[in-house]
């Protein structure tokens, strides 16, 4: 019997470094726009794992993770003989990328345009994450971070040393660091910061990269609007937050598919404050996947012409010497 070829693996750096920008909001905005959202079917647990199956542009996409929030791995195959060609981190890159991605979607259409200060509220990855992400693509005048952890302030001391024509600051309190904010970032693994209505400018908008750890829950109900990534996903979710008001859910006042549709309008006024919330369920992680997938066998087509056009090449100087 021959043996099969070994089906590659990217890491996270490999995946990592194909992701772009443009990637991220593409990816977003092909979950939440459309008729039908990219099918996804969350199987029974099975032993020690969860598996997630969905399908995007002839691949067949299948997930396998930890349900205690560990590390997962995505697999994707071809649709029609559901032969395997390459396999990927699931959790927590594409998962953590997919929230940032649709965290950016969500801000291009509530913001005030363009945002010009930016206050970033979080640590760890998430964190690093969304400073790049919404630095690059909204380019603002001034950045202000808190971020109760000193090495991921020394992380994002890095991550922008280069940004020398608009301030960067690093706030003592989330208080000092929201005061003069258009857009506010709240992510990461940590407690909810204190982020009181009384603090924040007229206008303001806040995207939580995370839904349950990300705001004080009675937060959504002293802002004027509320808008869900998935309101039938999060919906159910959010209720089961402790301790948020029944006027927090009054003003909820739809969700991210409801913007991109036009159902929904988004900014009416520029004095309203809005709230954007998402839930960060992995499948939204499948549409990114399916670019990650697309740009590696680019790459890897375009690896394989350079090099035969190179043996070519050589071929022909080594016949003309001779």
């Amino acid at each position: 019997m021959a043996e099969s070829a070994a089906i590659p693996y990217l890491s996270e750096d490999e995946a990592g470094s194909l992701v772009t920008l443009p990637m991220l909001l593409r990816a977003a905005e092909r979950f939440f726009s459309g008729p039908e959202r990219p099918p996804l079917r969350e199987e029974a647990s099975a032993g020690d794992f969860r598996l997630l199956t969905g399908g995007e542009d002839g691949l067949l996409l299948t997930g396998w993770l930890r349900p205690d929030g560990g590390a997962g791995v995505l697999c994707a195959a071809e649709r029609e003989s559901g032969a395997p060609r390459l396999l990927l981190p699931l959790r927590p890159l594409l998962q953590l990328a997919a929230r940032t991605g649709h965290s950016l979607l969500a801000a291009s259409r509530l913001c005030r345009r363009p945002p010009r200060h930016i206050a970033f509220l979080g640590s760890g990855p998430a964190l690093l994450q969304s400073v790049s992400a919404f630095d690059a693509l909204f380019e603002p005048n001034c950045i202000n971070i808190f971020c109760g952890d000193r090495a991921g302030v020394e992380r994002c001391r890095a991550l922008l040393h280069n940004r020398v024509e608009s301030p960067v600051y690093f706030s003592r309190t989330t208080k000092e660091a929201v005061a003069a904010a258009d857009l506010i970032i709240c992510g990461g693994e940590e407690q909810p910061p204190a982020l009181l209505a009384e603090w924040l400018a007229p206008g303001v908008t806040i995207v939580a990269c995370t839904l349950h750890n990300a705001l004080p829950p009675e937060l959504p109900g002293q802002l004027d609007k509320w808008v869900l990534g998935c309101r039938d996903f999060d919906l159910p979710r959010l209720r089961a937050v402790p301790g948020l008001s029944p006027a927090g859910e009054k003003s909820i006042h739809g969700d991210l598919a409801g913007l991109l549709s036009g159902a929904l309008p988004g900014r009416e006024t520029e004095e309203e404050s809005i709230l954007y919330t998402h839930d960060g369920a992995v499948g939204l992680a499948l549409p990114l996947a399916a670019e990650i997938c697309r740009a590696y066998f680019a790459q890897r087509q375009a690896d394989r012409a350079k090099t035969s056009k190179h043996d070519s090449e050589k071929r022909k100087s080594l016949w003309v010497s001779e």
